[in-house]
């Protein structure tokens, strides 16, 4: 990989694992790996829309919020239990302000027993069943492949499963000759129920194998797994929805143009990052972001091809955001005074009003002369 490429990998992890690596001080809770990672619990914005503008040196010395690095972290003036991480991007052709919305996680876990057993049957071949042949009786046929460790072509691994039960058969060299492994499972339970025995006499029947189940699993002995999968969760009562994503979005950008952090940003602007929040989940390829024209999510193939951007393909950031990462207060309103350069730059309602006056006074005050000036050159005639 070339420097170019690996400083933008890990410029788009930092981004990527901000919330976790810099800011987080529990490191002991980190998970290795989730279904849900950090970035699900957050909602997260490119604002590289041509003429938008921001200076965070006017957030950077205010009080109740953190600094680590190039990035700020304050409480969301939408929910306080919620953070605002504010970062600096310029990566590629990208170019602006990261703002990323970010709740509050917690480690969870959950624990599933399930029963197993399988075998190698020498005299079974794939060939001659009808793995299909469940379909009419609910069963789903899975078909995947997988490397021979010989140096072959892959084989071929057949999963029919029915809610939680699964018949897997695989070749032991491929699917024309005899010889091949069997496995039976049944998830969230510790013993094989008359139901579940009804099933899979059913599917055995059905794919044509010369046994019957009763027969197959005469005398054996399932054994039971216990599996803990770890993941991560909202902190807060319940997750978010639509609305609250949507106006919590609205909800901070207006403020950070309140504050004269951001400029730039239209009421259109704002109706459509509205929108756009509760799917720019907070990860680099799914953020909202302007291009060509207009405010999209993720990375497209046609960015890629541009040297645009480039999708990210680390890890996932599974190590989630807690809430004693938070500021001890709430970040009030620290500049909100009109400044001269956001009266003639600003294109928010205010600044458009404020411009409109101004433009309308003068033409007012050189009319005003131009009709005294004529009054007086009459007088003189």
């Amino acid at each position: 990989m070339g420097d170019l490429a690996m400083k933008a990998t890990l410029h788009v992890a930092l981004i990527l694992a901000l919330s976790s690596l810099l800011i987080f001080s529990n490191f002991a809770s980190a998970l290795e790996s989730c279904y849900h990672p950090t970035g699900w619990f957050a909602s997260e914005v490119l604002l590289d829309k041509p003429g938008v503008t921001y200076d965070i040196s006017r957030i950077q010395s205010a009080a109740n919020v953190s600094v680590v690095r190039s990035s700020i972290l304050y409480r969301s003036h939408y929910d306080d239990r919620v953070a605002i991480i504010l970062t600096p991007l310029e990566l590629f052709q990208e170019k602006g302000l990261d703002l990323r919305l970010q709740l509050p996680t917690r480690n969870v876990s959950t624990t599933t027993q399930s029963i197993i057993y399988s075998e190698n049957v020498s005299d079974i071949r794939v060939a001659d069943l009808e793995l299909m042949g469940g379909k009419t009786i609910g069963w789903i046929l899975n078909l995947d492949y997988r490397p021979d460790s010989s140096g072959g072509p892959p084989v071929q691994v057949a999963n029919i499963t029915k809610d939680n039960l699964k018949l897997s058969i695989i070749p032991l060299v491929n699917e024309t000759l005899p010889g091949s492994y069997v496995g039976i499972e049944v998830s969230n339970t510790t013993a094989l129920s008359q139901q579940d025995r009804a099933d899979f006499a059913k599917i055995f029947d059905a794919i044509g194998y010369p046994q019957s189940f009763d027969t197959f699993i005469r005398g054996k002995q399932f054994n039971v797994v216990t599996t803990i999968t770890y993941d991560l969760a909202t902190a807060l009562e319940k997750n978010w929805g639509e609305t609250e994503w949507g106006d919590a979005m609205k909800t901070e950008i207006k403020w950070l143009i309140k504050n004269h952090v951001v400029n730039g940003l239209e009421d259109k602007d704002l109706d459509t990052l509205s929108a756009l929040a509760p799917y720019a989940w907070g990860e680099h390829n799914f953020k909202a972001r302007w291009y060509n024209n207009g405010w999209i999510l993720g990375v497209t193939e046609e960015m890629v091809q541009a040297n645009y951007t480039r999708e990210y393909t680390g890890p996932a950031n599974c190590q989630g955001f807690q809430s004693s990462s938070l500021p001890p207060n709430n970040l009030v309103d620290f500049n909100t005074g009109t400044q001269l350069q956001d009266v003639f730059m600003g294109q928010d309602f205010t600044g458009a009003a404020i411009r409109a006056a101004i433009i309308g006074g003068a033409i007012i005050a050189v009319s005003v002369l131009l009709i005294r000036r004529r009054r007086f050159r009459h007088s003189d005639g």
